[in-house]
């Protein structure tokens, strides 16, 4: 006759058994998954790309939208200077960013904003980035972020030496951010997971080695010219890199995309939301005077924003998705503070 402690000891090693077969599993559906991935833009880049951004750019910009939200907290308190110039520079830069954009497109008639301009804003973005950290060092005196100072001075010096290479790093830099507000969410809630997601990030890395070694331009006819066409491959930065190749490019840009959609699509809205999307019942803000009709308002707006970028995207998707990449830098710079605040 067996004892408790044996049955309780074979109830732990029944428990430990089922946790490494879910781990295993987890693991062979991201292989599974990333191979997948990595097939699909390999053989369809350009096609990849524009169904990308018609299906999902819009839902994680909502979902994103809601994140944020949920850890903007109701009071500021001594929090107030970090949120105020997080508000003024994220909104100041986005409306210099859409100035440059449509004169650089020509949208603004005979208005033309001077080159050295794009150097002056990242160096304002750099000044920006830079003076939160130094704010959220001062939140938190245990840690000392005075080298981002020379760090920050260092990369405006290669924003000046090479703005073009400097913005489209930005391009590809964007993607991964996802990655970052995903990492405090595990370490916090499942630090188990932490293996699996360090060897998802070296699975993209090595799945983006591949898409590079292995030039995928090569493989498929030339893509019909067209100015859709045109819009991914340069916004690939194909004109910066030639050697590459343009759906070389697109391919590992339209690869990192997909994982940055899939990521706050599936994964954040489970990993950092602590009530279904829509359920503002843990928005701060929300419980607030005011913001019980207003926060409703500003998501139902978004959906409402959502539904008339896939109808624009119907009707004309060339035009919409250039309008969409000219005003989603007001969504990137949104993120900043907030991730600042998770990994520091």
């Amino acid at each position: 006759m067996s004892s408790p402690q044996a049955s309780l000891t074979g109830t732990r090693v029944e428990k430990l058994a089922i946790d490494a077969t879910s781990y295993r599993t987890v693991l062979a559906l991201l292989a599974v998954g990333f191979s997948l991935l990595l097939l699909s833009v390999a053989a369809l880049p350009i096609e990849a790309s524009i169904a990308a951004v018609f299906l999902f750019a819009g839902p994680h910009n909502w979902i994103e939208a809601r994140l944020l939200l949920d850890r903007m907290p109701s009071r500021w308190g001594k929090h107030r200077l970090y949120y105020t110039i997080s508000l003024l520079g994220s909104v100041s830069l986005a409306a210099v960013a859409v100035v440059i954009a449509l004169s650089s497109q020509g949208y603004l008639g005979g208005f033309t904003v001077p080159y050295f301009t794009m150097s002056c804003w990242h160096t304002t973005l750099i000044a920006w980035v830079v003076g939160l950290i130094l704010l959220r060092s001062h939140e938190q005196p245990t840690r000392d972020w005075k080298a981002a100072i020379p760090i920050g001075l260092l990369i405006a010096a290669g924003a000046w030496l090479w703005p073009a290479y400097f913005s489209l790093t930005l391009v590809y830099l964007h993607p991964l951010a996802a990655w970052a507000f995903a990492y405090p969410e595990i370490a916090r809630k499942h630090p188990k997971w932490l293996g699996a997601y360090w060897q998802s990030v070296c699975a993209v890395a090595v799945s983006v080695l591949v898409l590079l070694v292995f030039p995928v331009g090569h493989l498929m006819s030339a893509p019909p010219a067209g100015e859709v066409v045109n819009q991914i491959v340069q916004r690939a930065g194909a004109s910066l890199i030639p050697a590459v190749g343009g759906r070389t490019l697109v391919a590992v840009h339209v690869y990192l995309e997909l994982l940055h959609y899939i990521i706050w699509l599936v994964a954040m809205p489970a990993l950092a939301l602590r009530t279904p999307v829509w359920n503002l019942s843990s928005v701060p803000l929300a419980r607030t005077s005011w913001g019980r009709k207003a926060i409703p308002a500003v998501l139902l707006t978004g959906i409402f924003i959502v539904l008339v970028l896939w109808i624009a995207f119907f009707l004309n998707y060339s035009v919409t998705r250039e309008l969409y990449f000219t005003l989603a830098i007001m969504h990137v710079l949104a993120e900043i503070p907030f991730l600042i605040r998770r990994v520091t």
